[in-house]
C-alpha cells in the first residue's frame, strides 16, 4: 500500500483551457472520420493487429500484382483505404493512448492517495470518538454511510 505522497498535481488554468481547446480541436477533425462500436460488434468483428497487418499488406500487394486472381466481389480500392487508415490511425491513436494510460495511472494514484487520507482522518474521528473527544460523533456518522454495516464504534 502506498503511504507516502507520489504525486501532487496542480494544473495552471491557463493549462487546463489549452488542453481543453486542443481536445476540442481533436475531436472536429477526428470525429467525423470515427465510427463507434457496441459491445458485441467488438467481440465480433476479426480483429487486424501487427502479424494480420502484414499478411493484409500481402495480400492487397497480391491483389494488385494479379487482378486474374480477385474474386468480383472484393473491392481492392476499399481494401487499400481501409489499409491506409489504420496506418493513418495509429499514427494518433499511438501517442494518444500513451497520454490516456498517464492521465489514468495518474488519476488512480491521485484518487488513492486522498482516499487514503480520507481513510485516516477517518480511523482517527473513529478512535477520537470511543476516546469520548467532543464534536467527532457527527464526524464519524457522517463518514461512516460510505461503510454500510460498519456504523457502529
Amino acid at each position: 500500500m502506498i503511504t507516502t505522497n507520489q504525486v501532487s498535481v496542480a494544473i495552471p488554468e491557463a493549462d487546463l483551457v489549452a488542453v481543453k481547446d486542443a481536445i476540442q480541436i481533436l475531436n472536429e477533425k477526428l470525429l467525423p472520420h470515427l465510427k463507434n462500436l457496441s459491445a458485441d460488434d467488438r467481440r465480433e468483428i476479426p480483429k487486424m493487429g501487427d502479424k494480420t497487418f502484414a499478411f493484409v499488406s500481402k495480400a492487397h500487394a497480391h491483389m494488385i500484382a494479379n487482378p486474374n486472381l480477385v474474386p468480383p466481389y472484393l473491392e481492392v480500392e476499399e481494401l487499400k483505404v481501409d489499409l491506409e487508415a489504420v496506418q493513418t490511425l495509429k499514427q494518433v491513436f499511438g501517442p494518444l493512448q500513451q497520454l490516456t494510460d498517464l492521465l489514468d495511472d495518474t488519476m488512480l494514484l491521485s484518487g488513492s492517495e486522498a482516499y487514503i487520507s480520507a481513510l485516516a482522518f477517518y480511523n482517527y474521528v473513529k478512535g477520537a470518538g470511543k476516546a469520548g473527544v467532543p464534536g467527532t460523533d457527527m464526524i464519524y456518522e457522517d463518514l461512516s454511510k460510505r461503510f454500510p454495516g460498519n456504523s457502529k464504534k
